[in-house]
């Protein structure tokens, strides 16, 4: 009983330094978006936000054209650090499933819990609210990511029961190597676009 006490006790610590942590980093924060196709991203690979090269492979990942004001990079700094990354695209369009997904969300270690990766989904709601005909954003996420899961609950995702939509993405990740038994659980938050928007999240 004495140990789970102390287990207890160090548990509600490290939350409340988790909380601490929270509130200090909150201002401090700031979440950058563009296009695939945008030209700050050079910028972005000049300050190593992202790798040499990718603002190319990005932009050549967004054809057909009309898909570039689609598809969308997120990268969210501390000062001059980048400390995490994400991306809304219709990335499984080559699997015949259809909508906006939100692919590639990284947060780093050490900011872990900090409340960067709800701040990043905050952003992509908001710039996806105001892209034309988008009604849904959608994810996949490994079951037994459970941080992940909670961060996309609480910034609004329940999961969808879509096994069809599951086995095209297990398939993908098996063909690609992935093969780790684990299969990814679809969520989807509903939005309301702005019907007076038509210029893209960036117009």
């Amino acid at each position: 009983m004495a140990i789970l006490e102390r287990i207890n006790r160090w548990s509600g610590r490290i939350e409340a330094v988790r909380r601490a942590r929270r509130r200090v980093m909150a201002p401090l924060l700031r979440v950058h978006s563009a296009s695939y196709d945008a030209p700050e991203l050079r910028e972005w690979e000049r300050r190593g936000w992202i790798g040499a090269g990718e603002a190319c492979r990005l932009a050549a990942a967004s054809a057909p054209r009309e898909e570039c004001g689609r598809a969308v990079l997120f990268v969210v700094t501390l000062g001059p650090w980048k400390v995490g990354r994400a991306a809304l695209s219709p990335m499984w369009r080559h699997l015949g499933i259809p909508g906006i997904w939100v692919g590639g969300m990284v947060v780093e270690p050490a900011v872990r819990g900090s409340g960067v990766g709800r701040r990043l989904l905050d952003e992509i709601v908001r710039v996806a609210s105001r892209l034309p005909g988008v009604g849904e954003i959608w994810a996949n996420v490994r079951e037994d990511n459970q941080v992940s899961l909670r961060t996309f609950r609480s910034a609004g995702f329940g999961l969808v029961p879509r096994p069809d939509w599951e086995a095209r993405i297990a398939e993908h990740y098996l063909r690609c190597g992935r093969r780790s038994g684990k299969r990814d659980l679809i969520v989807c938050r509903t939005i309301k676009s702005d019907p007076g928007l038509s210029a893209g999240p960036f117009g």
